[in-house]
């Protein structure tokens, strides 16, 4: 389903919109890309901020790209192949565009009960050293792709 997310102010002016349309889940053809696979469009107030598109892989590492609002390439994002938690945390590599770790988002194990019993999840966000408030904005978006694709639940049934 798509999903628009609105962040705003006290007053109701908009902060940042998470807007993800319709998409194929769990493409893993080249062709899929980039119009099948799935999408997050940050905007702040009507303006593109940025977007975060899926890669398509089979059996390899998860991939995500992060986009500035002028269509260039900003980050490469890559979890593991299975990305489940045996107790532990689930780390998301933030990448430069040289393959360098220079940042991570992270899903955090909140111990056995809570991950049995709740659909909650928490993530941490070590941010790119020198990235601004709209590159982090941008992050964000990808922290909620992330959780979307990977993390949520399909018919009460763990992905």
């Amino acid at each position: 389903r798509p999903m628009e997310v609105s962040f705003q102010d006290l007053q109701g002016n908009e902060l940042l919109r998470f807007d993800r349309p319709l998409r194929c889940m769990e493409c893993c053809c080249d062709f899929c890309y980039p119009n099948c696979t799935q999408l997050l469009e940050i905007y702040h107030r009507d303006q593109s901020l940025g977007k975060i598109r899926e890669v398509p892989v089979c059996c390899t590492r998860k991939h995500l790209e992060v986009w500035n609002n002028s269509d260039q390439k900003m980050y490469d994002v890559t979890g593991p192949c299975c990305p489940c938690s045996c107790g532990g945390d689930v780390p998301f590599q933030i990448e430069s565009l040289s393959g360098d770790h220079i940042g991570e988002i992270s899903k955090k194990w909140r111990g056995c009960c809570s991950e049995t019993f709740t659909d909650t999840d928490t993530f941490k966000v070590e941010f790119p050293a020198g990235a601004d408030v709209t590159q982090k904005a941008v992050l964000m978006g990808a922290t909620m792709l992330v959780d979307y694709i990977f993390f949520e639940r399909q018919n009460n049934q763990q992905q």
